[in-house]
């Protein structure tokens, strides 16, 4: 795909128009077309609130938000943006109404399966694709009480990626797995930023959680947003720090 320097997103200078969600200062980030990026930084440092600055959860008092979200159709970051967040793990369900139902076998009766949660499907050819990759065919009349965490994480993205997204913000996508279970989660996240079509920005707290595809991070600290760095400049300067 040629984006000759195309921007998916530029936030410059955002000051969004609560107080309440406000950063310490101006954030300013890029995401050009063919990044796929990490915001590192410890908990608490305001990593989630500059993720929904650049999804634009939040409109701006200051600065500008520009999307260019081409080859998509669609022009709108509501068209072209889905959000996962990982603290509730069944995502649009209610988390503490499955928890509980998992524990409950006599109330399985009552909970969705995969089918119906993951509902109609537009294009069937990229539906296709989507369970050939994350080889979900054999998981549609399982229940979703029922399903491993890594079974979840399949589930919750191919929702996402159903609806063809050209950027896909995941908050914590490790949080709460295993060992091989994180590996599987790494795996199906380097197919999908191997294919182009969509591009990945993770929150992450761990320096251990940055996979090989991120190509740039933008660190996060005490409620200030750095510069983006190469993944290879961010883990040199890490490393050199820690020394």
């Amino acid at each position: 795909m040629e984006t000759n320097g195309q921007q998916t997103i530029c936030l410059t200078a955002g000051v969004p128009r609560l107080p309440q969600v406000r950063l310490a200062e101006a954030a300013t980030v890029t995401l050009g077309a063919n990044e796929h990026i990490a915001i590192m930084g410890p908990n608490g440092a305001g990593k989630t609130l500059l993720a929904d600055l650049l999804t634009g959860k939040y409109p701006l008092g200051e600065g500008t938000l520009v999307y260019d979200f081409r080859p998509s159709a669609l022009a709108s970051a509501y068209d072209n943006i889905r959000t996962i967040a990982f603290r509730d793990t069944y995502g649009s369900a209610d988390a503490n109404y499955y928890y509980q139902q998992r524990w409950n076998a006599h109330d399985q009766d009552d909970a969705p399966t995969v089918r119906q949660q993951l509902g109609p499907v537009k294009d069937e050819e990229h539906r296709r694709r989507l369970f050939d990759l994350f080889g979900l065919e054999p998981l549609m009349d399982k229940k979703i009480i029922l399903l491993s965490s890594g079974e979840l994480r399949k589930f919750q993205l191919a929702k996402a990626l159903l609806t063809e997204p050209r950027v896909l913000v995941m908050d914590n996508p490790f949080i709460g797995l295993d060992a091989d279970t994180r590996r599987l989660l790494n795996d199906l996240l380097e197919r999908i930023a191997r294919t182009g079509a969509v591009q990945l920005v993770l929150v992450l707290s761990m320096l251990d959680d940055v996979p090989p595809f991120i190509t740039h991070v933008v660190s996060v600290a005490e409620r200030r947003v750095g510069r983006k760095q190469t993944r290879d400049e961010y883990l040199a300067a890490f490393h050199q720090a820690d020394a």
